[in-house]
């Protein structure tokens, strides 16, 4: 079902049994909390203009991130759920392929689908500077997406940044072939976003991690 990533070539049957299957669970969540819902589904991505047939007034926010970073918070992503979730031993032998594959499909979907959307119903983030100032940036979101007064959600919201202080990122090295791989296959994100500032990043990590020569032979005792 690679085909619901961008909604490219999608059978009208199962097109339909994905609209009333996702509206069922919408309705039947909205009925529990008796609030308005935040879906957090990286997939989705791709799938804007028929979320927002769907959901009539629905808004949009759209988070890019180093692609660099984002590879392999993606990879432990899909490594947790597969060990929490299979019905097998799962082996991940094709995994990098498929998080190399499924962002390219992903957006090329919403960069043809974000037309469709009106400018108030969505908004671009950058992670960074959300994790640079939380507060600034959700003050931003609300107001393009006209969701009301910030001033009512700010105490609430500090009080949260407050209790997360202590949260520190993973911190990752990638492999050189991945490197090449993201800076290739992802290079339209990379140059729409203005990443263009993490390859050389990622390089220079890459040179300084890089084995030394006679690095080796000095670690072997006679």
């Amino acid at each position: 079902y690679n085909e619901f990533l961008n909604m490219e070539g999608v059978d009208k049957k199962d097109l339909t049994r994905c609209r009333r299957a996702l509206k069922g669970f919408v309705q039947a969540l909205t009925y529990s909390k008796k609030k308005r819902l935040v879906l957090k589904s990286p997939p989705h991505t791709g799938r804007i203009e028929v979320l927002a047939d769907l959901f009539p007034g629905a808004k949009f926010i759209h988070i890019v991130r180093d692609p660099f970073v984002l590879f392999p918070s993606t990879r432990r992503t899909w490594e947790s759920l597969d060990y929490s979730q299979a019905f097998q031993r799962p082996h991940h032998k094709d995994l990098d392929e498929y998080i190399l594959r499924s962002l390219v499909l992903m957006y090329e979907g919403f960069e043809r689908q974000r037309a469709a959307i009106p400018s108030n119903h969505i908004c671009d983030v950058r992670y960074e500077d959300l994790a640079r100032d939380p507060v600034g940036e959700v003050r931003k979101i609300y107001g393009q997406l006209e969701l009301g007064n910030f001033e009512n959600i700010r105490e609430p919201l500090e009080n949260y940044l407050e209790s997360q202080q202590d949260y520190r990122p993973n911190q990752h090295l990638l492999a050189p072939e991945i490197s090449a791989a993201i800076e290739l296959r992802w290079g339209d994100y990379i140059d729409t976003y203005g990443y263009t500032s993490s390859i050389a990043a990622q390089r220079e990590v890459a040179e300084s991690s890089a084995p030394q020569a006679g690095g080796a032979d000095s670690s072997i005792e006679d």
